[in-house]
């Protein structure tokens, strides 16, 4: 089974650009009304050209960041487990997983936590990831190495 970035997780990484900036916007203004500085006109064009610096800088970090997660994918089949961003692949076996930590929040999970020999993948962004942990069960029982506990759940 194929696994991508989901959809709403990359609107809202598309929005934190707008919502920065109009943070940083209320922010000044409050610190104004606060410390009761008079603002003129050099004070507005200041605030106006770091508020477009902020905004750019951040547009193109999270236009960087959406690149990379749209090139994000999880397979996980009979073999393993590979974790593909762009060119670089991690790719793990059965034999290799140790295990898979389960984060739920009210009956939904919001996390997971593969830990493939010495190593961690966090994945919380992906969509069905209630799917997924069916998948991980399911491949993992026709391999022949099945282990206690591999899946454990926090709340």
């Amino acid at each position: 089974m194929v696994y991508h970035v989901s959809k709403k997780y990359l609107l809202k990484k598309g929005l934190e650009p707008f919502i920065l900036t109009l943070f940083w916007l209320l922010l000044a203004y409050l610190t104004s009304l606060i410390i009761s500085v008079d603002i003129n006109e050099q004070l507005i064009i200041t605030i106006k050209n770091s508020s477009v610096i902020l905004f750019l800088t951040t547009l193109l970090i999270t236009i960087v960041r959406i690149y990379f997660l749209t090139n994000t994918v999880l397979v996980i089949d009979k073999n393993g487990v590979v974790y593909r961003v762009r060119e670089k692949a991690l790719k793990f076996s059965w034999a290799d997983l140790s295990r898979v930590r389960v984060y739920k929040s009210k009956r939904k999970i919001i996390s997971l936590e593969l830990f493939p020999h010495n190593k961690k993948l966090t994945v919380y962004f992906l969509d069905g990831l209630d799917d997924l942990v069916g998948d991980i069960e399911r491949n993992r029982k026709n391999s022949n190495y099945i282990l206690s506990e591999f899946i454990d759940v926090k709340t």
